[in-house]
């Protein structure tokens, strides 16, 4: 079974959150820095969708029950 993009996404976002925990958006933010720097556009879209994905993490010990 071939994951979707999306599940691609969330698997990176859910991987950074197990290694870094609350250093998961620095992480993600010096890999971005990394990949513009060196002209990666299509690292940097990447990533940047990855750390939409790791924020929504971080929101849901926001819901309510």
């Amino acid at each position: 079974m071939a994951l979707t993009r999306d599940e691609e996404l969330w698997g990176m976002a859910l991987w950074v959150e197990k290694h870094h925990g609350d250093s998961g958006q620095e992480f993600i933010a010096e890999r971005i820095a990394d990949l513009e720097s060196s002209g990666e556009h299509g690292g940097v879209q990447l990533w940047r969708q990855v750390a939409e994905r790791f924020s929504q993490l971080g929101d849901r010990g926001n819901l309510k029950q």
